[in-house]
């Protein structure tokens, strides 16, 4: 029933968002460009996944646009029914984020954490060799200027919605506003 169910919407930081998706692009057409700075630069065609009435985008950036902003007005249409979680928050604070879920789920104990990485490479299928702790070390070190460089960094920054980034936890959060003129 729907007033059982609990949708968990996840957003992560446009920037880790953008170069996730050009070193792991879901969507193969048009091909994937090696550089990020072009990546962000060019259009990206959406697919049966993103569940966007718009299939033709003007950049990667306008993806996690459309994305988020889809996420919290579901989230206002039906706030009893929607969580809006980060990724940054969910990585960082486990115990926290179960616990704001314990209001609409049962958890009874805490979960474990695994020691090794469950990712898997999509080409040769190997683990990833991170650790949970170096996936919460990089999410609390990341600076988007140092991970990307100063013109992929700013590429991105300057294609992101204002109103809907303004809306998000990152608005609030001095490592990611920082870049943004608001």
């Amino acid at each position: 029933k729907f007033e059982q169910t609990l949708f968990i919407c996840l957003i992560r930081n446009p920037w880790r968002f953008v170069s996730a998706l050009h070193r792991r692009p879901y969507n193969l057409f048009p091909k994937p460009c090696t550089d990020l700075t072009e990546f962000i630069q060019k259009p990206i065609l959406t697919n049966a996944r993103d569940n966007l009435t718009e299939s033709y985008l003007s950049s990667p950036v306008d993806l996690w646009n459309k994305k988020t902003d889809s996420y919290l007005q579901l989230k206002k249409s039906c706030p009893a029914n929607v969580a809006i979680a980060y990724y940054e928050d969910v990585i960082c604070d486990v115990p926290r984020f179960l616990n704001d879920l314990q209001f609409f789920c049962e958890i009874k104990s805490p979960p474990k954490i695994p020691n090794q990485s469950t990712k898997r490479d999509t080409k040769t299928h190997e683990r990833d060799e991170k650790t949970f702790s170096d996936y919460k070390s990089e999410v609390e070190h990341y600076s988007p200027l140092t991970a990307l460089g100063e013109r992929a960094c700013h590429l991105i920054a300057e294609r992101i919605d204002q109103d809907v980034f303004r809306q998000t936890y990152y608005a609030q959060n001095p490592q990611y506003s920082q870049h943004i003129s608001l």
